[in-house]
Parts: C-alpha cells; sequence; structure tokens
C-alpha cells in the first residue's frame, strides 16, 4: 500500500463473502506481526467508502493515523 509516495504495507489480504448479513456483503482480513512475535488481525467490513481490499487497508491505517481514534 503506498500513500503519498511512501509504502506503508504490504502483504496479503483475504476477503470473506458474508451470507445472510443484512447490510454488509464482504468482510476484509489480514495480519501484521507484532514485535513481541505474536499475530495483530485487522478486520474490515465492506461498508462504503470501503468497496475493496486496497480501500480496506487504507481505511485501516488512516483510522490509526488518527489522533483520538480506537481500533
Amino acid at each position: 500500500m503506498v500513500i503519498q509516495g511512501k509504502g506503508l504495507w504490504r502483504g496479503n489480504v483475504s476477503t470473506y463473502t458474508l451470507i445472510r448479513h443484512p447490510q454488509v456483503k464482504r468482510c476484509y482480513a489480514w495480519g501484521n506481526r507484532t514485535p513481541e512475535g505474536g499475530w495483530d488481525v485487522v478486520t474490515v467490513l465492506e461498508i462504503p467508502p470501503v468497496a475493496s481490499a486496497e480501500t480496506a487497508v487504507r481505511a485501516a491505517i488512516l483510522n490509526r493515523a488518527s489522533p483520538g481514534k480506537s481500533s
């Protein structure tokens, strides 16, 4: 993922189809290694403005970078 010319994230995103959810058709998920060797798993529902794996990663990165936001 490149934002403003900076490489911020690289990896694979899994896409899951949600069945019988009244508002959401897809969920995106990926993991990042923690400094302790574990995993930080991120999930993002496909709710506008999220419309693809790329926009899901972008939304998660921007959410973490925004002051006052909790993840």
